[in-house]
């Protein structure tokens, strides 16, 4: 079965997935947004506000890392080998 995990796991790249996350949190249905945003904060023990205020790619970089996807691994290999 296809899920939305599913899909940004297997068959999109890093740089397809972030574009997806970021235009979920840009255009996205606000009540959806609002409960992704309410799971965020709750699991990374974050005030609400404090998701709300994020520019819309650190939400899409926490959602990736919520659901075991890497939106930007050079990224990630660049700041630890620093």
């Amino acid at each position: 079965m296809w899920t939305a995990r599913r899909i940004l796991k297997e068959l999109a790249d890093s740089d397809r997935r972030r574009a997806i996350l970021t235009m979920f949190w840009k255009h996205g249905e606000t009540q959806h947004r609002l409960i992704v945003q309410m799971q965020l904060a709750k699991l990374l023990n974050f005030r609400e506000e404090t998701i709300r205020k994020m520019p819309p790619e650190k939400k899409a970089d926490l959602l990736a890392s919520r659901i075991g996807i890497s939106v930007r691994p050079s990224a990630r290999m660049a700041s630890a080998s620093a």
